[in-house]
């Protein structure tokens, strides 16, 4: 299971703005990127710098692996040169576009998003989450179960009502141990999601493919026998095709 994270540049704001004592910081570290590398198998966040990168790299350390970081490939107006330094630390994943893509993309690569303090940029990429949920979901079912945490602590005041009530699955947290038990008490509904979304996707295409043999059949039954095996096979070549890239559809990450 992956859980995207995103969070504050400013890492001051923890203390300006919410409730982290400045002194804490390095332990509030440390115990976020210990708790994602004991429950997930990847932290997704953007290769910048900030909170999120903090403990994103420290989960790196502790799992022996890079995490992943999506970044915006095709910018050609903001440009990417101020992250290109921290590129070496990531397992990078292109986001197909540019910054204002991966604000709007970020938050639908992992059913789990963390969010560590406001910004401008944090309410962009968590607000999308409404979008996501609600019309991302018509096109790919599984956006709808996404599920926001939002750390209390890194704030002094909850966030507006208008924000909250129209993301789905938004959750408070006051501690580690409350994220943990959260998540807990979601799993299960996550993989119950995930199972059923995979075996009605793997019957549709099992069908799919069974029309397809039907209709190939009736086309090269009245065939000579010479041209039928030839013709039959690029057929059958074509459907095996179509059959393996639709079932692309079902990895998960």
């Amino acid at each position: 299971m992956d859980a995207v994270l995103i969070g504050v540049s400013d890492r001051s704001l923890l203390w300006r703005a919410g409730q982290i004592k400045e002194t804490e910081y390095s332990e509030f570290v440390s115990e976020y990127a210990k708790f994602f590398a004991e429950n997930f198998e990847n932290v997704i966040v953007t290769p910048d710098d900030g909170v999120y990168t903090d403990i994103a790299i420290k989960f790196g350390k502790i799992k022996d692996k890079k995490p992943v970081a999506y970044y915006p490939d095709k910018d050609t107006y903001y440009g990417i040169k101020h992250i290109e330094k921290n590129f070496q630390e990531y397992n990078l994943r292109p986001i197909d576009g540019d910054w204002y893509k991966l604000n709007a993309d970020l938050t639908k690569q992992a059913l789990t998003v963390v969010c560590l303090g406001i910004s401008p940029g944090v309410l962009i990429e968590a607000a999308y989450i409404k979008y996501h949920q609600s019309y991302g979901a018509y096109k790919n079912p599984k956006l709808k179960n996404i599920h926001l945490f939002f750390d209390k602590r890194t704030v002094k005041t909850d966030l507006p009502q208008g924000f909250t009530e129209q993301i789905k699955n938004f959750y408070y947290y006051s501690n580690i141990q409350e994220l943990g038990e959260l998540i807990k008490s979601k799993k299960q509904l996550l993989e119950w999601f995930w199972l059923n979304f995979r075996f009605i996707r793997s019957i549709d295409l099992i069908m799919k493919s069974f029309d397809l043999i039907v209709i190939i059949w009736k086309k090269q039954k009245n065939m000579k026998k010479q041209g039928f095996h030839t013709k039959t096979m690029l057929e059958l070549k074509k459907m095996c095709l179509i059959f393996s890239k639709n079932t692309k559809d079902l990895q998960l990450r």
